[in-house]
């Protein structure tokens, strides 16, 4: 099986933990996040980014790897507090509900991808636990505390800001405007103290912020778009998404107007900055809010078909999150690829061209000063990238398949994801292609293609690992 520390990098991972390096260095003129002619790789939104560089060097790959499963286990803690303290469930119920939440496939997909998702998503749920029954009188403390929490969320990962309605939807009761007044000025006051420590850079976090805006292709708002997404997302827990529209419909019944309200905003703001599997990931609490009414209403009526349905949820999620991890095969590097690359490529200040990540922490470790884009060169601006490329020591790429998957597990959408790519591979070159072959190429990313490699010599094959060094002192190795 190897060790976790064999997997491929994912894009987000390394990209987290280079964001954090960036932050903590003050910003350096070669990353594997940068943008053409733009300005320094900086972002506001630092905790999360550097909770994983930190861990890196303190632990290695280890603990940027391990973290979010701890995350995750923040996350169930926060939850299970939160129904304890507002939840009209029976002990066990209320158990098996938060383990639910831990083992949801797309939360232990996030982990296995390393994101620090489970780290925002528990920063949420521990605001919320900390307010408590919206009747309830809270001090000043709790407010000041969950109004932390709250904003700590999104300096975490920027996605939680579209979920602020969660707040005033299920934590505050209407008669209590001084409260939510209160929560709303220490949660001002907390994002001045969490934005102090990036204050030196805000100038330059600003500036990339804004040019990698202007970088992304536009999204136009779409009903049937929304539809789909959501319909596709939710093939990846189908029995979840079955009690939360349950629940949905007893806040219809119960005229929730605050909730769905909030919920409906969430989703128009996911939608609107592209609804894909790690915005969907910032509707799930809501979902989870969702199986709380859908569980209670179930639980009064039928308790014994509410246990056995809660139950099924847990295994579903285990055995599509661990088992499924376990059993389905994942990309690996090589063996002692470190020791080869450094015999290879050297060790130090070497300039290295590097844009598909896989030795992204291995590069760090042996000292390299790596550099990738977060757009296509090869495509857009390959002057850009040769003038680049002449002052680089050596490249390392991937051997790539443009229909390889994300590791989904073996949820349906990751049964089908698997199926139509290998029909699309398989009928690449078919002029008469099937349904399945025409709906993979969708799932296929086709953005990435060969780029010149002149004034460069491939030295050698490292399993999917390819070295070129320049030509002039490039020599083969036996």
């Amino acid at each position: 099986m190897g060790s976790m520390l064999d997997l491929i990098p994912f894009y987000d991972e390394v990209c987290i933990v280079e964001y954090g390096r960036q932050f903590l260095t003050g910003g350096t003129p070669d990353s594997i996040i940068q943008l053409v002619d733009g300005p320094s790789n900086q972002t506001m939104t630092y905790v999360g980014c550097c909770l994983q560089e930190i861990l890196f060097r303190l632990f290695g790959q280890t603990g940027v790897r391990i973290s979010p499963f701890v995350g995750l286990a923040a996350l169930w803690f926060c939850f299970r507090t939160w129904l304890r303290k507002t939840s009209s469930l029976s002990r066990p119920a209320r158990e098996a509900l938060a383990l639910v939440a831990a083992f949801l496939p797309i939360f232990f997909q996030s982990a296995v991808l390393t994101r620090v998702d489970s780290w925002s998503v528990a920063s949420i749920f521990a605001a919320l636990a900390i307010l408590g029954k919206p009747d309830k009188p809270r001090q000043t403390f709790q407010l000041a505390s969950a109004s932390f929490f709250a904003a700590l969320s999104v300096f975490i990962w920027p996605t939680c800001a579209m979920l602020a309605p969660i707040y005033p939807a299920f934590c505050f009761d209407l008669n209590r405007k001084r409260e939510f007044l209160l929560f709303c000025l220490f949660g001002i006051a907390s994002v001045a103290v969490l934005l102090l420590p990036a204050l030196p850079i805000l100038v330059q976090a600003l500036d990339f912020t804004s040019s990698y805006l202007a970088n992304r292709t536009s999204h136009v708002f779409s009903f049937a778009d929304i539809a789909f997404n959501l319909a596709r997302e939710t093939a990846r827990d189908p029995l979840t998404m079955a009690f939360a529209a349950f629940g949905f419909l007893v806040w219809i019944k119960k005229a929730r107007y605050m909730a769905i309200l909030a919920f409906l905003s969430a989703v128009i703001a996911a939608e609107t900055s592209s609804l894909y599997t790690f915005r969907f990931v910032y509707l799930m609490p809501y979902a989870l809010l969702m199986c709380i009414d859908a569980a209670e209403a179930l639980e009064r009526a039928k308790p014994r078909l509410n246990a056995t349905c809660l139950w099924l949820l847990v295994a579903y999620g285990v055995l599509t999150g661990p088992v499924g991890h376990l059993i389905t095969p994942h990309k690996r590097l090589p063996d002692n690829l470190k020791e080869k690359l450094a015999q290879i490529v050297g060790t130090g200040s070497k300039r290295i061209y590097a844009p598909d990540y896989a030795a992204y922490y291995i590069g760090r470790e042996l000292g390299w000063r790596q550099f990738a884009y977060h757009d296509n060169l090869a495509n857009g601006r390959p002057a850009v990238l040769r003038n680049e490329l002449e002052k680089a020591d050596a490249i390392v790429l991937r051997d790539w398949d443009p229909y390889e998957t994300i590791q989904q597990s073996c949820t349906p959408y990751g049964l089908l994801s698997n199926y139509v790519l290998e029909a699309a591979r398989r009928e690449k070159d078919s002029p008469n292609k099937s349904f399945a072959a025409r709906y993979g190429e969708q799932f296929a990313n086709p953005w990435r293609q060969p780029f010149d490699l002149s004034g460069f010599h491939e030295v050698s094959t490292l399993g999917p690992i390819k070295v070129f060094l320049r030509a002039s002192t490039a020599k083969p190795t036996p």
